[in-house]
């Protein structure tokens, strides 16, 4: 019977998932369509680095460019990448908690991480957060499990999707080192040889251009800019959004830490082991979001799962002390607990679905058909387009016409790095014979100064496009 309603549960979580993900389908400004035309244009031939700016990792490309090769360019499919991979962890998290924390607590967890703005946020659209968390979390299952070369080939390869790996490996091997060393060299030789190769192998095609793009370019991107939200708001807005989240996670921390003067080492119950790899992971994160700028809501995608497996262990510790308060105390007092668990989660689950469907409308490109038809009946198959990063990609993929000189990644971050000049963007695209240009209105690029005097200079707008309280009008600019 127990196990009935486990799995009973197990499927009302994964469908709620599922349904709120059916919004993948719809078409969003933002990076991803730079990841799948990027993607598109490794399985011609062209290569990222060397023939096309492209400021990450080869893997985080991979994955579109191995899906275009086997199944052709189909964006319905390409868009449900990231909720597959939000998904797959979960799964992967309750095989991490199903032994060591009990199942109860398993289940606990994956509702806490599938259905938190975080993650829903993160897998509305491929940004490699996604697919990165995912081989983070296998790590954590083979770490756990003593496969320590495995593990740290694993975390090798997620580094090749986000650099950010970097911090949790670090606190891997301090634990390691503080758990077994004689066990340290597998891991540290695993991790070693997965990342050292994709270094090596794109050092090789690109040289020093791959370097100064995934490395150098994000260094030099300015701590603030006005052309992207600020760290305070994106901070308080990811804090807004899982308030109680991080309430039970400091929770089941406080008890973590008192459970710990009972013994140390690698001999530690598994249940320690990973509520102190997850604390520790929580707080490498944290650290490194305070640090860096600028941030984007989706950089907290792999705190996710860490802070539910933490709040887990608070939240249960609150349904023990319920449960006895009702057997032993106070029906009347534990009714009244009950009572604001269930206003608690129950304003925690409005909060999240609110800044969901604020992020949708917010970045909602309903009209990408409409306007691929637009720019087929203006241009002819060998006249080529350019503009805002945000709208340009996923319409040449509807389209079928190509991005002038493979300028795919148009941010403006390029040029105030200072590593990039505009100039030289501009050169290209007229060495390309670009026709036309598409902006979103008083977005990136397209205001930027030096790019915006030459656009108004070479290009006339005939046509915006807009959806009343859908995302950002888009600008249609065609050659004198």
């Amino acid at each position: 019977m127990r196990r009935a309603i486990e799995l009973a549960l197990l499927l009302v979580i994964f469908l709620s998932f599922a349904l709120l993900k059916q919004s993948n389908l719809s078409f969003y400004t933002g990076d991803q369509g730079v990841y799948f035309y990027s993607g598109y244009l490794w399985s011609q031939g062209v290569l990222p680095y060397r023939d096309f700016f492209i400021s990450h990792p080869p893997i985080q490309l991979l994955i579109p460019t191995l899906t275009i090769l086997l199944s052709g360019v189909h964006l319905p499919f390409l868009q449900l990448l990231p909720a597959i991979f939000g998904a797959l962890s979960a799964f992967t998290l309750l095989a991490i908690m199903w032994r060591p924390m009990g199942s109860t607590k398993a289940i606990i967890a994956c509702a806490l991480f599938l259905l938190s703005y975080a993650t829903l946020l993160s897998t509305l659209y491929y940004t490699g957060q996604n697919l990165a968390l995912l081989l983070l979390l296998i790590g954590v299952f083979l770490f756990l499990k003593r496969w320590k070369f495995l593990s740290g080939f694993i975390l090798g390869i997620a580094q090749g999707v986000g650099i950010h790996i970097l911090f949790p490996f670090v606190v891997f091997s301090v634990l390691q080192w503080r758990w077994n060393t004689q066990r340290l060299p597998q891991f540290l030789g695993g991790f070693f040889l997965a990342a050292g190769t994709w270094h090596v192998v794109f050092t090789a095609l690109a040289g020093s251009n791959f370097w100064k793009m995934i490395y150098l370019y994000h260094l030099k991107k300015p701590d603030a800019s006005v052309y992207l939200s600020g760290k305070t708001v994106v901070m308080g807005q990811m804090l807004e959004a899982h308030f109680l989240h991080l309430l039970l996670a400091l929770l089941g921390v406080v008890l973590l830490f008192l459970s710990l003067r009972e013994g140390g080492g690698e001999e530690y119950a598994p249940k320690k082991r990973l509520l102190l790899l997850s604390a520790s992971i929580t707080g490498a994160y944290i650290l490194y979001l305070s640090f860096i700028s600028p941030i984007f809501p989706h950089y907290f995608a792999p705190l996710a799962p860490f802070v539910a497996i933490l709040a887990s262990e608070g939240l249960s510790r609150i349904f023990l002390f319920t449960a006895q308060l009702w057997k032993t105390t106070s029906r009347l007092g534990a009714s009244g607990l009950g009572i604001i668990l269930l206003i608690l989660f129950s304003a925690a689950g409005y909060r999240t679905l609110f800044f969901y469907n604020l992020e949708q409308r917010a970045l909602a490109f309903d009209l990408a058909p409409l306007i691929a038809e637009r720019i087929k009946e203006k241009l002819r198959p060998d006249e080529t387009i350019f503009g805002d990063f945000g709208v340009v990609p996923t319409v040449a993929l509807l389209s079928g016409r190509r991005i002038a000189a493979a300028q795919v990644d148009s941010s403006v971050m390029r040029f105030v790095s200072g590593l990039y000049k505009v100039e030289d963007v501009i050169a290209a695209i007229e060495a390309a014979h670009v026709k036309a240009v598409l902006t979103r209105r008083g977005k990136d690029i397209a205001y930027y100064p030096p790019f915006h005097e030459y656009l108004k200079r070479e290009f006339t707008l005939t046509e915006t496009f807009a959806t009343p309280k859908r995302g950002v009008p888009v600008e249609l600019w065609i050659r004198r």
